[in-house]
């Protein structure tokens, strides 16, 4: 069985909230990412991101 491909925008959204959660000293929690991201980052939030 073939790994299943990982879409770009997927990894930088990955990317996104790793650099928030190091910016705020590994603290912020998953309400707080979302929010950062909805107001400073241009994110589909109906999307939801595939593990």
């Amino acid at each position: 069985m073939q790994p299943k491909p990982i879409s770009l925008e997927t990894v930088k959204i990955k990317t996104l909230i790793r650099r928030i959660f190091n910016l705020f000293n590994r603290s912020a929690g998953a309400r707080n990412i979302t929010a950062i991201l909805m107001n400073e980052h241009i994110v589909n939030t109906l999307t939801p991101l595939s593990t």
